[in-house]
């Protein structure tokens, strides 16, 4: 079974890029910090927090993570669990965190501008939310910082290969 994480609040930017990794990563509700511990438990997620304090709470102890940088808090996250979630980039919303499914331009072109169906022929969306996504000026961007992890991971010595196949999914805006 693929590993599960329930970070807290404060790890709003690592959640998203965890979700571009493909990894299933919730963010924990606003006032849930004191229970974090407690609902990673009984989500079967694992509890991942930045604040030392949290030790006090009740719970399975949490990871805590130390590292300043989202490729470093990445590599900390997966050597404290002792594996690499299986690395599929570009597959869950960032938003909410369900799958992507793929449409057809015909079904993006009511929801998405005219130049978007226009410029580009692939497009997914969330099987929960409904945002649509697609390879747009932002997808090089994401490419790179997908990368950017990667190269962290092998630097760290937990992942031995070249890095994950690519995608054929990627995200522009809404």
């Amino acid at each position: 079974m693929r590993p599960r994480f329930l970070l807290d609040g404060m790890l709003g930017r690592l959640c998203r890029k965890m979700r571009m990794l493909g990894c299933d990563c919730e963010l924990a509700g606003e006032g849930r910090s004191p229970y974090l511990l407690l609902d990673a438990e009984s989500a079967g997620r694992i509890a991942v927090t930045a604040a030392t304090r949290s030790v006090d709470r009740r719970g399975p102890p949490p990871v805590i993570l130390r590292s300043a940088s989202v490729p470093e808090r990445i590599a900390e996250l997966f050597a404290a669990i002792g594996e690499i979630p299986a690395i599929e980039p570009f597959t869950l919303c960032l938003e909410c965190n369900a799958p992507l499914g793929t449409i057809s331009p015909e079904e993006a072109a009511q929801r998405v501008p005219p130049r978007i169906v226009r410029d580009f022929k692939e497009f997914h969306e969330c099987t929960e939310c409904g945002r649509i996504y697609w390879k747009g000026s932002h997808h090089n961007a994401m490419e790179r910082q997908v990368e950017a992890i990667m190269q962290r991971l092998r630097d760290e010595g937990l992942l031995r290969s070249s890095g994950p196949s690519s995608s054929p999914r990627g995200k522009g805006c809404c």
